[in-house]
């Protein structure tokens, strides 16, 4: 959270300093916006890590079986700019870290290690997730504006086991398995805004892929759904609905495995623009 703080001083900070220099703009037309959100997904994800010579590792539920949280608030930003009226390129970031502690229902292989069944484990699950994004409106109006992107989805995953063997309470052994994996695949995409009031933007936005090629079989869904309220013409305040959709099953050689994970929520958010 102190990152979601630093960020909202910043937006804060940077559109009243421009607000006194700025003329009023249009509900749509910003040539620059920053904007901070608190997003509190509901979350599931698994994943199944071959081992380097292709021996098959287990389908790991981490919730279920590992013991990592199905809910965590966690702040991302986005930071976008408009250039020759209908195009617009966009940038965002988020990164969720969890770790959980449970004692293992089965056996778990996981990247050729093994961990057994009754011994307590301890996960460390970091994933940071990159969208970088150029749009054309094929519609703008001084109240709406619709348009396509073409952009990359970026997830860089880190995911660590650890557990010990106990006899009489002592350890006799212990475990380590870590993978460490960045994931990308492009994406096509809608927009749209809507100026209904003179205060008042619905917006929402959709980017998609699906391949099956090279030896990478998967999809990615990202729905986004906002309505914002600007309390001036460069600070708004906005509430909204996301879901993530990611599978990826994987053959090639720098990693044999499948991931999938889904963050699905709410998110409130800040947003400065001139």
């Amino acid at each position: 959270m102190r990152i979601l703080t630093t960020a909202l001083v910043m937006a804060a900070t940077t559109a009243c300093g421009l607000a006194n220099a700025a003329d009023e703009i249009g509900p749509l037309d910003q040539r620059v916006w920053l904007r901070v959100s608190a997003f509190d997904p509901s979350i599931s994800s698994g994943a199944q890590v071959d081992s380097s010579s292709g021996a098959s590792g287990t389908a790991i539920d981490f919730e279920r079986d590992l013991g990592l949280p199905k809910k965590k608030t966690l702040p991302t930003l986005l930071i976008g700019t408009r250039f020759r009226d209908a195009w617009r390129a966009e940038f965002e970031y988020f990164q969720l870290n969890r770790s959980g502690s449970q004692t293992l229902n089965q056996d778990i292989i996981f990247n050729g290690s093994t961990f057994l069944i009754s011994t307590p484990a301890t996960t460390r699950f970091a994933s940071s997730v990159y969208r970088a994004s150029v749009g054309y409106s094929f519609v703008k109006t001084p109240q709406d504006e619709f348009g396509v992107t073409a952009g990359a989805h970026v997830t860089h995953l880190d995911i660590v086991i650890d557990s010990q063997t106990l006899v009489a309470g002592a350890a006799v052994s212990t475990d380590h398995a870590e993978q460490d994996r960045t994931l990308p695949l492009p994406t096509l995409g809608l927009y749209g805004s809507h100026a209904f009031a003179p205060a008042w933007v619905a917006s929402g936005q959709v980017n998609a892929f699906q391949v099956k090629s090279g030896g990478l079989d998967g999809h990615l869904f990202d729905m986004q759904a906002n309505l914002l309220w600007r309390a001036t013409p460069n600070i708004g305040l906005g509430l909204g609905y996301r879901y993530d959709d990611y599978k990826l099953t994987s053959t090639r050689d720098d990693f044999h495995g499948r991931v999938n994970y889904q963050f699905k929520g709410p998110q409130l958010f800040v947003e400065a623009a001139f």
